[in-house]
């Protein structure tokens, strides 16, 4: 073969298109939305991924508020949510709702 032809052949253009499919695809990821509650009845909105873990999104609940991190307490029907945890551990439904709450420490006792 002459060294000056240029070879219009190349192995990549006849290989077919690999689906998105495995831990990179984000199409079949599942976003809810997560709902906030402040005790002055306020409300901030987030979607997410279910795999989204709560810490993140109490860190964005706080700087979206302006509040200190680590200055609130979040329940969810009436139990602490562990910031560790994900959206799909506690079964989380879209637009239920988390309660922020001052956090408390110390104390009086009777």
């Amino acid at each position: 073969m002459d060294p000056n032809v240029k070879s219009e052949y190349t192995p990549a253009a006849e290989a077919p298109e690999q689906p998105t499919t495995g831990a990179n695809s984000t199409e079949t990821e599942e976003r809810i939305e997560v709902v906030i509650r402040d005790p002055k009845d306020n409300t901030v909105y987030f979607q997410v991924k279910t795999t989204t873990r709560f810490s993140k999104i109490f860190t964005a609940f706080f700087k979206s508020c302006g509040i200190p991190e680590n200055s609130m307490q979040f329940t969810y029907n009436g139990n602490s949510v562990d910031p560790n945890s994900t959206v799909m551990d506690v079964q989380f439904s879209s637009g239920d709702i988390i309660d922020a709450h001052a956090f408390q420490s110390g104390g009086y006792r009777y």
